[in-house]
């Protein structure tokens, strides 16, 4: 892991005009490869990350290496303890792809609240956003079959395809990646592909899967959750 005090960041569109000001005023960042853990589990937070470029898993770990994912960040999310409550992390956080992001410490985030009055709503709405996909996480495991999860998950990732037979998805992930994500074996990630393709709810077009694209879904795969 490299670090860089150079203030010449990129403007990032996906980021908004204050946030991408912030990250610029702030010269200390931090340049990794994928695959990098930016957060140790069971670490204490001493500084909150802003990503600026690449994608950035959160997720616990076992002594048998097994997984599950409590979410993804974008740029533009802060990552870390925000409360610096010197509590162990439950979470590690890991690079997904290379990236960089702006370390702040609670002293500095204070400042820049002050400086950008917009970033108090920002933590905010990312906080709901967080709380809400823990919540729908919780509740597919809770009243879900594996089937029923990993539906749910292709759902979640299909693009609009409006007329067409197929929807293809923004990612394809692989079968560990998806039982990390909704709580269960990459076994029993595999038997639910392969019963959802048997059903014809979901197809696979040159080693890529695709949702099939009915008017009739499951009720039970959106309106089993809290709204």
């Amino acid at each position: 892991m490299s670090t860089s005090t150079n203030p010449a960041l990129a403007r990032f569109p996906q980021m908004p005009d204050w946030l991408q000001a912030l990250t610029r005023l702030h010269l200390r960042t931090r340049s990794y490869p994928a695959g990098t853990t930016l957060r140790q589990q069971g670490e204490v937070d001493r500084s909150v990350l802003v990503l600026i470029e690449g994608r950035v898993k959160s997720a616990s770990f076992d002594l048998d290496g097994r997984e599950v994912v409590f979410g993804r960040h974008e740029p533009g999310d802060f990552v870390g303890d925000l409360d610096f409550d010197g509590q162990p992390s439950v979470a590690a956080l890991v690079a997904l792809e290379p990236g960089r992001c702006a370390v702040f410490t609670r002293v500095e985030l204070e400042m820049s609240q002050a400086l950008y009055p917009e970033l108090r709503g920002h933590l905010l709405q990312q906080s709901q956003r967080t709380v809400r996909a823990l919540q729908v996480q919780v509740a597919r495991m809770a009243l879900m079959s594996v089937q029923q999860r990993v539906y749910a998950l292709l759902q979640d990732l299909a693009l609009p395809a409006p007329g067409l037979p197929l929807q293809p998805l923004r990612e394809q992930l692989r079968q560990s990646d998806m039982a990390a994500r909704i709580g269960c074996t990459r076994e029993m990630v595999g038997r639910a592909i392969s019963t959802l393709i048997d059903e014809g709810r979901i197809a696979r077009r040159e080693r890529q899967i695709m949702l099939v694209n009915t008017e009739r879904r499951p009720v039970v795969v959106r309106h089993a959750l809290p709204v």
